[in-house]
Formats: C-alpha cells, sequence, structure tokens
C-alpha cells in the first residue's frame, strides 16, 4: 500500500509538471495518477516471460492507451 501510493504521488507529480509546462492536457489529476499507477503495478501481474521479451512494443501499447484512450469503432452497415 505505501510503495501503490508512493507510485500515484509521483505520477500526481509528473502530472502537474506537465499541465504547467504545457506537456499534458488538464485533466483530473488524482483519477488519472490512480490509473497511471493501477496500470504499471498491474505490469507484472499479467505480462507472461515470453512478452518480456518485447518491452518496446509494450512500453509503445501503454503509451498509445494513455495518449489516445479507449475508443468503440463505429459499426458496419451491411
Amino acid at each position: 500500500t505505501r510503495r501503490a501510493r508512493a507510485l500515484r504521488v509521483k505520477f500526481a507529480g509528473w502530472l502537474r509538471q506537465g499541465m504547467t509546462d504545457g506537456s499534458c492536457h488538464p485533466c483530473d489529476v488524482v483519477m488519472r495518477a490512480q490509473m497511471g499507477a493501477g496500470a504499471f503495478g498491474w505490469l507484472p501481474k499479467w505480462i507472461t516471460p515470453d512478452d518480456a521479451a518485447r518491452p518496446r512494443q509494450l512500453a509503445d501499447e501503454i503509451t498509445r492507451f494513455f495518449a489516445l484512450g479507449l475508443k468503440a469503432s463505429q459499426a458496419k452497415t451491411p
């Protein structure tokens, strides 16, 4: 719990710094820090040893998720 809290505090600091320097869009810092800490905290729980061979791909996917979020694709009309 102490380590998770420290990670959330770090994320919040990075987000505030990013909003100040313009590298991060304004956001709910507490919510986004919680999401960031949770995402990285779960990495060792859902990544298999085989996945560890592709660290760059994993980093790219996580970054893309935080940068772009989730978007449902539009249903194709038959």
